[in-house]
């Protein structure tokens, strides 16, 4: 935005005394960088529109510009420099001779007109026929990149708060199932960044909304939003999400996030296993179903197709068998009998099939 500069002609005398006469057009200069010490963003550190001096009141000695305006955040050395009030002498001077410099003057600090989410998504760990399914504890993916902006939307490299000089925004999410007016961020974890050239960018394949001791939920309207929080004052644009209200805050705000893509499902899971018997000489398919909480009961997790047989009992070994025996357990079978060939081994990146491993333990041997 437009910041006003004004200058003041004054003489070499031993006590300077404004010269009246002058009605000059100096041009404003940036002569040192003091936050941060050097220009993060090339060659865009520069002021615009500065040369336009006017000189309001005549015979005053007094310029003035009120269209000088910086693009980039921080604070810098100006210094003011008139090339042409005496080009009349370019053909018999050098331009050190000619150029009339003043001293140089700190100026800022300037900070980002606004913030705003250029980006966001979320990848459920479950996406297989339809599903946006995560299972409390598991990791997904989630991602989010807020700008630092100036007044015509460009990205303020500078904004870089490990140089020093000023405080910067902090960031926090937020996390609110149908709109129920809890926030439910606390258990949102590995999520975090860092502000760097103007820029603050989550890409966490890590994300996690973490279980509590006790079931609960199911939250199968889950929006996950992105807040800002400046101690200079500019906000985050676009503000449509407020966890701690179940009002639509569109309507009636104030909004204190913006939304990060659409909700997703996030439920306290289980794998079940129930006992099996039958006869020594031949397979034995065992009962092992992944579970959900749906508030008040268990029920089966028939839209997860995704969950490997590895994540569940690990990749060392398949199952554990006490007492061992000459068995072979094999998963993803769904028939009623199985050889040490069919399926999969079960600690193999195959899937669950509607929630169902299909374990199955081969005849002794």
């Amino acid at each position: 935005r437009p910041f006003t500069i004004t200058a003041t002609a004054r003489n070499g005398a031993g006590t300077p005394a404004i010269t009246t006469n002058y009605a000059g057009a100096p041009e404003p200069e940036i002569a040192s960088h003091i936050i941060p010490t050097s220009c993060l963003n090339g060659t865009a550190c520069t002021l615009a529109g500065g040369g336009t001096f006017t000189d309001g009141t005549a015979n005053d000695g007094i310029v003035t510009s009120t269209t000088a305006s910086y693009a980039e955040v921080g604070a810098f050395n100006m210094q003011l420099v008139d090339k042409t009030f005496a080009v009349v002498d370019a053909g018999d001077s050098t331009t050190a001779e000619r150029y009339i410099t003043s001293g140089t003057v700190a100026v800022g600090r300037f900070v980002p007109d606004h913030f705003a989410l250029s980006s966001g998504s979320r990848m459920p760990a479950c996406t297989a026929s339809g599903a946006v399914l995560s299972y409390m504890g598991q990791p997904f993916t989630l991602a989010a990149t807020l700008l630092a902006q100036n007044f015509a939307d460009g990205t303020t490299e500078n904004y870089h708060p490990s140089s020093g000089g000023y405080a910067p925004a902090t960031v926090a999410w937020q996390a609110e199932n149908a709109n129920s007016g809890t926030n439910l961020a606390a258990r949102l974890v590995n999520v975090g960044s860092a502000w760097n050239k103007g820029s603050y960018a989550v890409n966490s394949t890590t994300a996690t909304f973490n279980r509590v001791a006790a079931p609960d939920g199911p939250y199968d309207s889950l929006q996950f939003g992105i807040a800002l929080t400046d101690p200079d004052g500019p906000v985050l644009g676009g503000l449509d999400m407020d966890a701690a209200t179940s009002s639509d805050c569109t309507a009636m705000p104030p909004c204190t996030a913006v939304k990060v893509e659409a909700p997703v499902s996030a439920r306290f899971g289980r794998l079940r296993r129930s006992n099996a018997f039958g006869a020594e000489q031949l397979s034995l398919n065992m009962p092992a179903l992944l579970e959900y909480y749906d508030g008040s009961k268990w029920l089966p997790s028939t839209t997860d197709s995704c969950t490997t047989f590895a994540t569940l009992v690990g990749p060392a070994a398949a199952l554990t068998l006490t007492p061992s025996g000459n068995t072979t357990p094999r998963c993803k079978v769904l028939t009623s009998t199985c050889t040490a060939t069919d399926g999969f081994a079960c600690n193999s990146a195959a899937t669950v099939t509607n929630g169902n491993l299909g374990l199955c333990l081969t005849a002794p041997s």
